[in-house]
């Protein structure tokens, strides 16, 4: 053969004996030291399943996907190989002492074969599955656990006596929601779980994850148990060795080793007993020995449950049962009196005193408290309302007894209460059945009937004595004392005793026989002391509304309002400098004062004003004033209405009444009330102004009337002129405007004066305000704009009448700085409660502190409209006055010069004057400042009028020289001249030239050129101006007659722009020009 073939052949050969040495490997009995049995139970019917042993079943389970041959010579058994199991073909017989043995051919993939022999057992029937210790296990699992580090143990157990059917396997059952929850754990047949991988990753802390886990033996059948199974993931495992060192009914006192995985920040102890948790209590992380104090009853069934609390959550461990002893134990210690040494096992099991962080602890007698029972447990105080009123008990040791005033007793007799120990709480025993102290009604039933007997009609002053006796022992009681803290005060009593009271003033005491007066003196005093006894704030008034009483705080630099009592008195206090607690008596029957010129004061009004620091005389500010109002009745015969009523006030040290320091604001203030002010407390009457007619003079009342006499007349004086200006169409809408604010100030003035004798104002006191302040600022930007006016026509004059604003523009700037910006400035001072004054309807109003917000929202704007219209005024005047004196002009135009200039000058006394005035009349006091205020009224009125009347004559003058100088420039000289004889300074050259003329003239024509114009003027009078002034062409003649030939040239001017201002001081030091009429 050739060399190929010979290869060809080796490799074939090569192969074949591969193959067949692969298949004997594989075709060899597997000779393992491992048992594989079946086991099936005696009398199985047809169709059951064998049970496989451990190793059996592991084998089939790793070869699952091969085909498998059973050789065997039992006849009712056979292979499934699509299910791996072994099932009977028919009953199987009873067991026989013969083993009976079998071969399972699993033949795979690649030729690979693998034989096992096995034996086959019949068994007796497995009749018992596994059973679990618990139906669910909860496992708390550090995440910080390694794989093969155990969670937990599972316990199962099997109860069959053939070991084979009591071995047990377990196993994690997949959860149906997340399927790879079982890939973290694996659990052995000891019950131990174990972490498979990692579980930091993939799972979240403190979230519970529900699995299950099976128990199945190897008995025949097969049976299984299923429990369920909860691992939470933690990041502190539970602490460790649980123990109880001592329990009992007092003290409990319990151990535990820490965690082993993490770091707890504290500790909780829950004690349970069955399904309730009794006591609960932290201590610190690092501790390992906890004390609790609750008092629980002796038996056993008790547990107690230790948990790890760090940021993320609590891990608690299980649960350690535990019983309550009755021994204690005795040992050594540290204690006060109050109590015994709390005793426990400590090191070495010796008994000692328990010790913590806190010190020595000791279980404390009754009453008693404290680590160390160094504390005495006492009563809380208590507020307890009984039927001898509310009191309050104070603070109270433990056995001991408290004692207090009796509140409606006026003899000082005491009540005591004992602080007694009920089930370890400090308790008052009950007093509310002593009968010690008086009740609440009787007191009340003996009002009820002193109110009855003090309206009966014989009554005499002995009778008023007696109840005045009762009320005296009133103001005794504790219940109306401010310094006993224990009893409160009585609503009940104090308003029938109101009642009596008020039933008392609304007698007639001319007509109680006896001696009235010490009836009148006591009750004047019980009136204040009584009073002085209300809580504050509190307000009492009596059925009838004859007497009222209120007590209200008097804050210092808080704003006040106004008080009314019932419809006769109202009073409104200004701030105060210091705090206190004022009284206010409204009493509608003044019958315990005197009056004068009167048998009875029953229908009369009186109102005590009172405070309790009477010693204090810097608590009402010197300058403030209280307002107070009374309503006469007008019943009563001795004071007809005719009369004219003034407040007055009742003065001790003269045993009289007195209008010193008050002043009558309103006669008619809301429904014929009578508003007055004044300075001092005391008690305020209505009597009639005729008794003390005497102190006023004419002179007074003359000096009182002017401000309303000169007010008066600035109003009729401003609204004629307004009418005027009206009537005559005025170029300018800034002077009517002008003119209507200053008719709004003083109709405003003239209404404060006026108005209050006859209404109440006060409730337009903002409004008139706000309309002062519109108006001021208001004024202050139409002067600007009248001075800025005057000023463009001074300009206009120099500038040959050059066309300046137009009327638009002069409303649009009107309606902008006279209208919009005063009226955002109110809004502002509004918004921002910023106001300077109030009260300024009253005759005293108050200055308020200056804000910022008022000082930008008012000062700001009216000094800039003030410096403004001064600026354009002053400095128009000057200008005015400089171009007159330095250039030469017509004559129209020199008077119409003048008058811009007064007109100027004079709009600024005008503001001088007219803001001194409405700052003056802010203050309504004084005999000087009346007068004063009456002499700058009518100087204003008068600056007004004068004012005024400059823009009059200076609007007709300058529209008629506007249409005549502006034609003469349009048409030449010889218009302007025909119809004035005079021409303007653009026109000088022709001016000289007709002075050269007029040289030539005879002495007729000099003459008839003297005499006066249609216009009044003289007919062809011109100046010029030469090295030695102004001279007029006459005088030049009458000079060049003397010393020249009688026709002459007159030098030639200079430039007009010598006229300019550069030369006004060359100019000055001139002598003053010659003037002479031709």
């Amino acid at each position: 053969m050739g060399t190929g073939k010979i290869k060809w052949w080796l490799v074939m050969l090569t192969v074949a004996l591969m193959l067949m040495t692969k298949t004997v490997a594989f075709k060899q009995t597997d000779n393992t030291t491992e048992v594989y049995e079946i086991r099936v139970y005696e009398n199985a019917p047809p169709g059951t399943k064998a049970t496989l042993n451990e190793a059996f079943d592991r084998v089939l389970r790793d070869m699952k996907n091969c085909f498998a041959q059973l050789d065997s010579d039992t006849d009712w058994i056979e292979f499934d190989s699509s299910l791996l199991i072994f099932m009977t073909t028919k009953e199987v017989p009873s067991s026989t002492a013969q083993m009976q043995y079998g071969t399972l051919h699993l033949m795979c993939a690649s030729n690979m074969m693998k034989s096992i022999t096995f034996s086959l057992h019949v068994t007796r029937r497995n009749r018992h599955p596994p059973k679990f210790s618990a139906d669910h296990y909860r496992f708390y699992a550090p995440v910080t656990l390694r794989p093969g580090l155990e969670v937990g143990r599972v316990v199962v157990s099997d109860n069959d006596p053939i070991i084979y059917n009591s071995q047990l396997q377990l196993s994690i059952v997949p959860s149906e929601a997340d399927a790879t929850l079982a890939s973290y754990w694996q659990i052995h047949k000891n019950g131990s779980l174990n972490v498979r991988k990692s579980m930091k990753d993939g799972l979240k802390l403190y979230r519970p994850y529900e699995l299950k886990v099976v128990a199945f033996d190897y008995g025949s059948p097969q049976l299984f148990s299923i429990s369920k199974l909860t691992i939470v993931p933690v990041s502190v495992s539970a602490p460790r060795n649980v123990r109880v060192n001592i329990a009992n009914a007092v003290y409990q006192i319990f151990e535990w080793d820490p965690p082993e995985f993490g770091i707890a920040e504290s500790i909780r102890i829950e004690i349970h007993r069955g399904n309730d948790v009794l006591h609960t209590f932290e201590v610190d992380g690092e501790e390992s020995v906890a004390l609790s104090q609750a008092s629980f009853q002796v038996g056993p069934e008790y547990r107690v449950i230790v948990s790890a609390v760090d940021s993320n959550g609590r891990t608690p461990g299980e649960a350690y049962k535990f019983n309550l002893l009755e021994n204690e134990l005795i040992c050594r210690g540290r204690c006060a009196d109050g109590g015994r040494p709390m005793c426990y096992y400590g090191r070495e099991h010796k008994i000692v005193q328990f010790n913590d962080i806190n010190g020595p602890h000791c279980m404390c007698y009754d009453g008693f408290s404290g680590n160390q029972c160094d504390i005495v447990e006492k009563c809380t105080s208590q507020r307890s309302i009984e039927t001898f009123g509310s009191v309050d008990w104070p603070s109270t040791a433990v056995n001991q007894s408290a004692a207090i005033l009796c509140p409606y007793n006026s003899d000082g007799t005491q009540l005591e209460r004992q602080c007694t120990w009920d089930s370890g709480v400090a308790r008052w025993e009950n007093v509310s059945f002593n009968e010690v102290c008086k009740k609440q009604s009787s007191i009340l039933v003996h009002l009820g009937v002193l109110a009855n007997y003090v309206q009966r009609q014989d009554q005499t002053s002995a009778g008023f004595n007696a109840v005045q006796r009762f009320l005296d022992s009133i103001l005794r009681f504790p219940a109306f004392q401010n310094n006993i803290t224990t009893a409160h005060f009585d609503e009940k009593i104090a308003e029938h005793t109101i009642q009596v009271l008020d039933s008392m003033l609304g007698r007639n005491f001319g007509d109680i026989s006896g001696n009235v007066t010490q009836s009148r003196t006591r009750l004047q005093n019980f009136l204040t002391s009584f009073g002085r006894r209300l809580p504050t704030p509190y307000s009492l008034e009596s059925v009838q509304g004859g007497l009222q009483m209120r007590s209200q705080h008097w804050i210092a630099g808080a704003d006040s309002f106004p008080t009314k009592m019932s419809d006769k008195c109202y009073v409104h206090l200004p701030k105060a400098v210091r705090s206190a607690v004022t009284l206010f008596v409204c009493m509608k029957n003044n019958t315990i004062y005197s009056i004068p010129e009167a048998a009875t004061s029953a229908n009369i009004p009186a109102l005590l004003l009172e405070s309790h620091d009477e010693q204090d005389p810097l608590i009402m500010p010197t300058d403030g004033k209280t307002l107070i109002a009374l309503r006469p009745s007008f019943l009563s015969a001795y004071y007809p209405p005719l009369f004219n009523y003034t407040c007055a006030v009742y003065d001790k040290e003269q045993k009289g009444w007195s209008i010193n320091g008050i002043t009558v604001l309103s006669r008619n203030f809301e429904d014929g009330m009578i508003l007055c002010e004044t300075t001092k407390f005391g008690v305020f009457t209505l009597l009639p102004e005729h008794l003390f007619s005497s102190r006023t003079t004419f002179m007074a009342n003359f000096i009182n009337i002017l401000p309303i006499v000169t007010c008066f007349i600035a109003v009729i004086v401003t609204m004629f002129l307004l009418l005027i200006s009206i009537c005559q169409k005025a170029s300018d809408p800034a002077l009517c405007v002008f003119l209507f604010m200053v008719l709004v100030v003083h109709s405003a003035h003239l209404f404060v004066l006026v108005a209050p004798h006859f209404f109440n104002i006060r409730h337009l006191d903002q409004p008139i305000y706000f309309a002062l302040q519109f108006s001021m600022l208001s004024i202050g930007a139409l002067i600007a704009l009248i001075n800025s006016s005057v000023y463009a026509k001074i300009v206009e004059l120099e500038n040959d009448f050059k066309e300046g604003a137009h009327t638009c523009v002069r409303i649009v700037l009107i309606t902008l700085f006279a209208i919009l910006m005063p009226g955002i400035s109110c809004l502002l001072v509004w918004k921002y409660d910023s106001l300077i004054f109030t009260h300024v309807v009253t005759k005293q109003p108050i200055l308020h502190p200056l804000s910022i917000s008022f000082a930008t929202s008012f000062l700001v704007p009216l000094i800039l409209y003030m410096g403004i219209a001064m600026g354009y005024g002053a400095y128009a005047f000057y200008y005015g006055g400089k171009i007159v004196m330095a250039t030469r002009f017509v004559e129209r135009k020199e008077n119409l010069l003048h008058d811009l200039s007064h007109a100027a000058g004079a709009s600024v006394l005008v503001m001088l004057v007219f803001y001194g005035d409405a700052v003056l009349f802010f203050e309504k006091y004084g005999f000087m400042r009346n007068i004063i205020f009456s002499v700058l009224q009518l100087i204003c009125t008068f600056l007004v009028f004068l004012f005024v009347g400059y823009i009059y004559r200076i609007e007709t003058r300058f529209n008629r020289a506007s249409s005549l100088f502006g034609q003469g420039s349009d048409d030449g000289h010889s218009a302007a001249t025909a119809s004035t004889g005079v021409g303007y300074r653009g026109s000088k050259e022709n001016d000289l030239t007709k002075d050269r003329l007029l040289d030539n003239q005879t002495e007729k024509s000099l003459s008839s050129a003297s005499s006066p114009g249609q216009n009044g003027y003289a007919k062809n009078m011109v100046t010029e101006y030469g090295p030695a002034g102004y001279r007029t062409s006459a005088l030049l003649k009458q000079e060049q007659l003397k010393s020249r030939p009688a026709v002459s040239f007159e030098p030639t001017l200079q430039d007009s722009r010598e006229n300019s201002f550069d030369d006004l001081s060359r100019r000055s030091s001139q002598p003053p020009p010659l003037v002479s009429i031709v």
